[in-house]
């Protein structure tokens, strides 16, 4: 059996043309064995060259995301990401900068600034007058992706007289419960959007800081600048679905891995760093940012 180690995503671009011209590497799946991490779902870089163009930014926000995982070696751990929120005229557009500087490196070629890992935050969330669309990244496969829109209702936010300085900006505090988890964030009047990072937004200024209650996710604004980028949205090949169905489904990727990328047992999965095969009791910790 030959047996194709994936785990590392330090040969990303390895393992991505083996993804896609899997079918001339060997008739039957079969005989092939993939090596993964046990404790991290694989996310691979996409190709962005076509794309349609939704608005041009007017802003755009650098944010510090920190959130808890799990190394290769099964140990809790902290990690983080940094996104940029694209604020349009009426669109904008929040996402990963290292997933996008690997998906340019390997549609276009660009200079290669993010390192090659594969647990960075895999979603990009579109906002449009009050309705949000998120695109996920399936795991373990290349340019697919899972969509759904919603309607978002702002948090009942509490505003506290407490100030914080964030880059140079005076911010407010405040607190509210959102999705599971105790908000505590910091937003600038001075800067009138009602938006911020991930799906939170419902206060009079842009949000620059937010941190939940357990400290397992966090996120600070490092940078805003002028923009006059266009925002735009890849064309990937795209399962329209809903909320509550993409959280069983992103719940089962965590429960089930050994089924969702054995194939249903049609390929061989071992772990990379024991070498023995995964079996159908395989989990992946799982902590969702959205509780519920």
């Amino acid at each position: 059996m030959k047996r194709i180690i994936l785990f590392t995503f330090f040969t990303v671009f390895l393992f991505t043309n083996i993804i896609c011209h899997a079918q001339s590497i060997v008739a039957d799946p079969a005989n092939v064995a993939v090596g993964l991490h046990s404790t991290q779902l694989p996310y691979f870089p996409f190709n962005i060259a076509k794309s349609e163009t939704l608005d041009s930014a007017a802003v755009s926000v650098t944010y510090k995301a920190t959130y808890l995982d799990y190394s290769v070696k099964d140990e809790e751990t902290k990690v983080d990401d940094i996104m940029c929120l694209q604020l349009g005229q009426n669109v904008s557009k929040f996402f990963s900068t290292n997933l996008d500087n690997l998906d340019r490196f390997k549609t276009f070629k660009e200079k290669r600034t993010a390192k090659m890992r594969q647990n960075y935050l895999p979603y990009i969330i579109y906002r449009n007058e009050g309705e949000i669309c998120v695109v996920n990244r399936e795991p373990f496969e290349v340019d697919m992706v899972q969509e759904y829109s919603e309607k978002v209702k702002s948090p009942n936010w509490k505003i506290l007289d407490e100030t914080e300085k964030i880059i140079g900006y005076d911010c407010n505090k405040a607190i509210a419960e959102f999705r599971g988890r105790e908000w505590t964030v910091w937003f600038c009047t001075d800067l009138p959007f009602n938006n911020g990072p991930w799906k939170l937004q419902g206060l009079p200024g842009l949000i620059l800081k937010a941190v939940d209650s357990t400290e397992e996710y966090a996120f600070e604004a490092i940078e805003i600048v002028q923009d006059t980028k266009v925002i735009t949205k890849p064309l990937w090949k795209t399962n329209k679905t809903t909320y509550k169905k993409w959280k069983r489904l992103d719940e089962a990727y965590h429960k089930s891995p050994h089924f969702y990328f054995s194939k249903g047992g049609e390929r061989k999965i071992f772990n990379a760093l024991t070498s023995e095969d995964f079996t159908e009791d395989w989990t992946i910790p799982y902590n969702p940012i959205e509780l519920k």
